[in-house]
């Protein structure tokens, strides 16, 4: 599933041509539910695995097997782990 997004251009307040609804809501969450099946069902397959490359950039590479996996620090801030 591609996803769209449900807004074409989000804008904080005062602008109220965004507002936050019910359908906005479900539509992210749907995204969200998709994605990790995805990923899900890929991470079953061992079809792939995320790596770091020489500067430290992490990268998936469908064609290896193994690798790390990716894990938020306690700001929420993305790592990757196990590499």
């Amino acid at each position: 599933m591609a996803y769209s997004k449900f807004h074409s251009q989000w804008r904080d307040r005062p602008n109220y041509t965004t507002p936050v609804t019910a359908a906005a809501l479900d539509h992210i969450e749907e995204g969200i539910v998709e994605a990790h099946r995805l990923a899900e069902a890929g991470a079953g397959g061992g079809g792939g695995g995320i790596f770091l490359d020489s500067d430290g950039v992490p990268y998936f590479d469908t064609s290896a097997t193994g690798g790390g996996s990716i894990a938020l620090d306690v700001d929420g801030v993305p790592y990757v782990t196990g590499v």
